[in-house]
């Protein structure tokens, strides 16, 4: 069994609160279970299901909402991943494309309908190296399009 713990902090736009989050995970097989608890008193469940070595169905929801995402997730040769992302509460989709580019380095691009938000992520996942994600996300309905930015560092420990 592995156990991992996450922790995040993020500041919102101008005038909101800061976020911090916290996150404990669970892979038992094929099977994994997260919860995550938020600053703003929500927790979150998500599980996965591994189909196969390509194929893979995921759900998300928040509890006490109506707040639920379906996720399906094809990786073609190893190297890109392709994620269409139904949320059902929001009635709309998320689209995303990922591709390895350098050893445990990947860029992952993706949009989301209900929005519109684009965004291009890239992150690291290295037990040597250490991980960390670098966010950038724009707004397209927005009159100014100034991205927004978000910087995580991840650390995990096996038991």
């Amino acid at each position: 069994m592995k156990v991992s713990m996450k922790g995040r902090y993020e500041t919102n736009k101008s005038n909101g609160p800061a976020v911090a989050l916290a996150t404990l995970g669970f892979n038992a097989g094929d099977v994994k279970l997260r919860a995550c608890f938020h600053s703003y008193k929500r927790t979150a469940l998500d599980g996965t299901l591994v189909l196969d070595s390509a194929n893979k169905v995921s759900a998300n929801h928040a509890l006490g909402s109506r707040n639920c995402k379906l996720k399906y997730t094809y990786v073609h040769e190893g190297v890109t991943t392709f994620e269409p992302c139904y949320d059902l509460e929001k009635n709309s989709w998320e689209f995303a494309v990922a591709r390895k580019v350098y050893g445990d380095h990947v860029l992952r691009g993706w949009y989301q309908t209900s929005s519109p938000v684009l965004g291009l992520e890239w992150s690291r996942n290295s037990k040597q190296n250490g991980s960390f994600k670098i966010l950038a996300s724009v707004d397209l309905a927005e009159e100014k399009k100034v991205p927004k930015l978000i910087v995580e560092s991840t650390w995990s420990l096996e038991i």
